[in-house]
């Protein structure tokens, strides 16, 4: 009752604003953000774009496939990436992903708010927070991420006041559609809601529902071609789905609760509180969160589609739960919060930009290790980890593997994988078809292990994550540097 009454003297909005503040802050100065090596031929692939004025449909970034069909679905989001980086570098990328986790934060938590209490829509955008962060990584789909928020709260809007979805709502599917592969779910998330409409409907609006539903449900998978790619785009998500050599990459393996994580934390939490308090859900929304479920424990990065939607899902049954008498309002007072808001978030930008960002050298970034490559042999054919070839890729390397495993297809992965694992015969017949001259390796790897040992090759840098090697006698032209251990 006291945590109540003095919430009823926070203004409108005031938590979703806090929260999103917050969340940009994190992005911005959270280093770990950038602990992808994706990110950086993302970069790349908006950058290469933009000098050609055209999207991509082949391969430029390797010199084992190159030219082999590829679909860059992600290329808006890329383009945005290679122009943000261009005006302010590292500090533009965090930029360009802080805002989109906070549009998301604030879309995500203004729903949230209108069912529950302030310090309930607080925990539960904590509770939300905790799950994204392992996937706070800034890549395409943190700058999308408003676009599923808004997708989700439309469509619950539009139950809430039993009517179709606005006939706008398709232009977010092409603009969602050309920059992250996440709006398949957004299509598949009509199903379940027209169903619900459907089944609350009176027996003689069936044909209104299937009709104005159906309508919508067309006009969105219409907008969802609205690509470069048309319909291949819409049949790629699927086919990389099915890909078998997928659990070998680190963000398309099944969740791991050997250690706590706020995943766990999160959903623990949240069986506590609809538990607890009895929450009722609908069989359908049920099921959707089942699903939810199922995807996120699947694939660590479905986590993110779990952290989004279930809480904007269960928002309304848990306040119904917890604060019957509050009613939801969509005519708040939101004007005053949101001009205080862009100002801070304009002086927490401006902070930024006042100390640029630098990227040091790390395991993701391993300058050190590059810069012992002379320019010549880095102009020859190299086998590389796949953590690495984002990174060589943006230093304008041609790469033996990188991040688009989709492009380099099953058979290829599969072959990469044995080299990877420590295969000598495969290490061996990938050396002798590709030319290979140089090889940039993770320490951990398999790899790693055989080249230490192996005739006719010299170690040229090694530290705690990356190793060098070159064949003897490349690069004679001119001499290497002597071999360096760190």
């Amino acid at each position: 009752m006291i945590a109540n009454r003095y919430s009823q003297a926070i203004p409108p909005l005031a938590v979703p604003a806090l929260a999103a503040l917050i969340m940009y802050g994190v992005v911005l100065f959270l280093p770990t953000v950038l602990n992808d090596a994706d990110t950086f031929w993302h970069i790349a692939t908006g950058e290469k774009m933009l000098q050609l004025h055209h999207v991509l449909h082949t391969d430029p970034f390797s010199h084992t496939v190159p030219g082999r069909e590829w679909q860059t679905h992600e290329w808006l989001s890329e383009i945005l990436m290679a122009l943000f980086y261009r005006m302010a570098g590292w500090s533009g990328i965090v930029i360009l992903g802080g805002l989109g986790a906070a549009a998301m934060t604030f879309i995500l938590g203004a729903w949230v708010s209108r069912f529950l209490p302030p310090l309930s829509t607080a925990v539960a955008l904590f509770l939300s927070m905790s799950a994204l962060m392992p996937s706070l990584l800034v890549r395409p789909h943190l700058i999308a991420l408003p676009l599923l928020a808004l997708w989700t709260a439309m469509l619950l809007l539009a139950r809430e006041r039993h009517r179709s979805p606005p006939l706008w709502l398709p232009a977010v599917m092409v603009v969602w559609a050309n920059m992250h592969g996440g709006y398949v779910f957004g299509l598949a998330m009509i199903g379940p809601f027209a169903l619900e409409a459907l089944i609350a409907a009176p027996r003689e609006r069936w044909l209104h529902v299937i009709r104005t539903w159906g309508l919508f449900g067309v006009l969105a998978l219409l907008a969802a071609l609205v690509t470069p790619h048309g319909v291949e785009g819409l049949i790629f998500p699927f086919k990389v789905m099915t890909m078998k050599t997928l659990d070998n990459i680190v963000e398309w393996k099944p969740v791991s609760f050997g250690k706590p994580s706020g995943l766990e934390l999160a959903m623990m939490a949240t069986l506590l509180a609809c538990l607890g308090h009895g929450v009722r859900v609908g069989w359908v929304r049920l099921g959707v969160l089942l699903g939810l479920f199922h995807m996120a424990l699947r694939h660590i990065r479905h986590a993110i589609v779990l952290a989004v939607v279930s809480p904007m899902l269960l928002a309304e049954p848990l306040g119904r739960a917890i604060e019957p008498a509050m009613k939801p309002d969509l005519r708040r007072r939101w004007l005053p919060v949101v001009l205080i808001a862009l100002v801070e978030l304009a002086g927490v930008t401006a902070a930024r930009l006042t100390v640029p960002l630098e990227r040091r050298n790390d395991e993701v970034a391993p300058m050190r290790a590059l810069a012992t490559v002379p320019q010549q042999v880095r102009a020859t054919p190299v086998l590389n980890s796949y953590g690495l070839g984002g990174f060589l890729i943006f230093s304008g390397v041609k790469v033996f593997m990188d991040g688009r495993a989709d492009m380099y297809g099953d058979a290829y992965t599969s072959e990469y994988l044995k080299i990877e694992h420590g295969d000598v015969a495969a290490m061996d017949k990938a050396i002798a078809r590709y030319k290979i001259q140089w090889m940039f390796l993770n320490t951990k790897s398999g790899a790693a292990r055989v080249m230490t040992h192996k005739a006719g090759w010299k170690q040229l840098y090694r530290d705690k994550a990356t190793a060098v090697y070159v064949r003897e006698g490349s690069g004679r032209s001119t001499s290497l540097p002597p071999s360096t251990t760190r």
